[in-house]
């Protein structure tokens, strides 16, 4: 029987480190095009409304996505969304700096990098959660 949960615990494992492995290099790949791509001043037009999860027995929470609009290097102006969440909704004709894809101004991100601090605590809880799921398995009464 310890056989199975162990073989559940590895194969939560696997899947956590994968998930983790492929949101650090996504994340990181968009930082990288941030930082090689022109800045502009945009400004927010307005939000979407959406909700947190609630993973991690956590309660859902209502989170807003600012929508934008900047000026291109041709002088059209060019709509986004922002992947970053905030709490309150942002208030129309807030300035938000935005990076573009100079060969495609509709690609666009919201200049924004939390995922160092965002990963500095996700990586401890998960090895945390790992040592502590092993010692409760290695501890069950299970033959």
């Amino acid at each position: 029987m310890k056989l199975v949960l162990y073989i559940i615990w590895a194969l939560f494992m696997v899947a956590a480190l994968w998930a983790m492995i492929h949101s650090v290099t996504k994340t990181r790949a968009q930082e990288r095009l941030i930082a090689s791509w022109p800045k502009v001043q945009g400004r927010v037009t307005g939000s979407r409304q959406g909700w947190t999860s609630g993973v991690g027995n956590s309660s859902r929470n209502i989170r807003h996505w600012p929508t934008y609009e900047f000026v291109g290097p041709d002088g059209t102006a060019h709509t986004g969304e922002s992947e970053v969440s905030y709490v309150n909704a942002p208030v129309p004709g807030t300035a938000l700096e935005v990076a573009y894809n100079p060969a495609n101004p509709h690609q666009s991100f919201q200049v924004d990098s939390p995922s160092r601090l965002l990963m500095g605590c996700i990586i401890p809880v998960l090895v945390l959660l790992c040592i502590a799921a092993f010692w409760f398995i290695e501890f069950l009464p299970l033959d």
